[in-house]
Formats: C-alpha cells, structure tokens, sequence
C-alpha cells in the first residue's frame, strides 16, 4: 500500500509496521517452538552421560548417592 505523507514531501512510501510485526512475531514463535522440540529423549541421556562422567571423575562419592539401587 503507498501512502503519501506531508512530511515526505509526496514521495510514495510503503507501511510495513503491520507485517513486519507479524513477521517478528512468527520468527520468535518458531524459535521457541524449535527449542522446545529439541529437549526430547536424546537430550536427556546426553546431559545424564555428561554429568555421570563429570561426577565420575570429580566426585565419585555423590554418584553413589544418587545412583539407583
């Protein structure tokens, strides 16, 4: 849509505050929807292997504590 704008001094212009909104808000949706999506169970076991070996080798008493059984 070309609006004219006194200021402007009657050069056409385009008003792109409506879509660019729009468009901003579909980006910052997509991106919170994407990261939700990739903590899934793949995720879990690799920062579970992360902090076993961590604690494996820094602080084996506590990795007998929270070990199961």
């Amino acid at each position: 849509m070309h609006l004219k704008c006194p200021s402007c001094r009657g050069i056409p212009r385009k008003d792109h505050s409506v879509g660019r909104s729009l468009l901003v808000g579909i980006v910052v949706l997509l991106v919170a929807v994407s990261s939700a999506f990739a903590w899934n169970k793949a995720g879990h076991m690799v920062s579970g292997s992360i902090a076993y070996a961590d604690l494996k080798q820094n602080n084996p008493e506590t990795l007998v504590l929270v070990q199961p059984g």
